[in-house]
C-alpha cells in the first residue's frame, strides 16, 4: 500500500508523547516492531502482511523531538 502522509506519523508521535511521555512513545514503537515480527512469520505462512510501504521507518518520525511545532503552521 502507499505511504501515509508525514503528518499522520507526526500527529501520532505528538499524541503519544503528550499523553504518555517519551517512554510511552518508545513502547508504542517497540510494540509495533514486535508485532511486525509476528506479521512476518504469518507472511511466511502465505498471508498478506497489510503493511504500508516504509511504515517501519515512518513510525519513528519525530521520535527525537515529538512536541516541536510543525513548520509552516501558525499557533
Amino acid at each position: 500500500a502507499a505511504r501515509a502522509p508525514r503528518y499522520y506519523y507526526e500527529a501520532r508521535a505528538r499524541y503519544l508523547a503528550k499523553f504518555y511521555g517519551r517512554i510511552g512513545l518508545l513502547l508504542a514503537n517497540a510494540s509495533w516492531c514486535v508485532g511486525r515480527c509476528f506479521s512476518l512469520m504469518r507472511q511466511i505462512g502465505g498471508r498478506s502482511p497489510g503493511l504500508r510501504r516504509l511504515e517501519g521507518l515512518d513510525i519513528w518520525t519525530n521520535f527525537l523531538r515529538p512536541l516541536r511545532p510543525r513548520k509552516g503552521v501558525s499557533a
